[in-house]
């Protein structure tokens, strides 16, 4: 919820639930100088503690081969969408056998230029065995891309 706002609306989004929730909510550190204040969007729930816990990004390491052009690293961004497509892909593929419906393991992931998008993909689907199960297909689209040149 709320999870495409600007660092400005998380912000207000961030004190609205502080007003109007009665939940358990992350203890939040003062702002440091320069930087800003945290909000609820930097931390998540670790199912295994049942508590609060700030993102943080995976460790790097380092590939044999190292081509700068290609060279994707870990943010805490990259982290936190990592993280929702594997839960996305963890779905079932049937949500219900006794009425037919498939599961919704579909995913559309949206935002602004230079936002990592692609990146994202590109780190989950390197962590996988595609052999057999999924094939990847990269295709690039931008601003100037129409139905027709699709």
């Amino acid at each position: 919820m709320a999870g495409l706002c600007e660092a400005k609306e998380r912000a207000l989004f961030h004190k609205e639930i502080l007003e109007f929730v009665k939940a358990p909510l992350p203890a939040i550190a003062p702002a440091k100088p320069g930087f800003e204040i945290d909000t609820v969007f930097d931390f998540w729930i670790n199912p295994d503690k049942k508590d609060w816990q700030l993102w943080e990004a995976s460790k790097w390491i380092q590939p044999k081969k190292l081509l700068f052009s290609q060279l994707l690293i870990p943010t805490m961004d990259s982290t936190r969408g990592d993280y929702l497509l594997e839960c996305i892909a963890a779905l079932p593929e049937k949500r219900s056998e006794e009425r037919k419906e498939n599961g919704i393991n579909s995913t559309l992931i949206i935002g602004g230029p230079g936002t990592a998008k692609t990146s994202l993909i590109i780190m989950n689907s390197m962590k996988e065995d595609l052999t057999g199960k999924k094939n990847f297909k990269r295709i690039n689209f931008s601003n100037a891309t129409t139905p027709g040149n699709f």
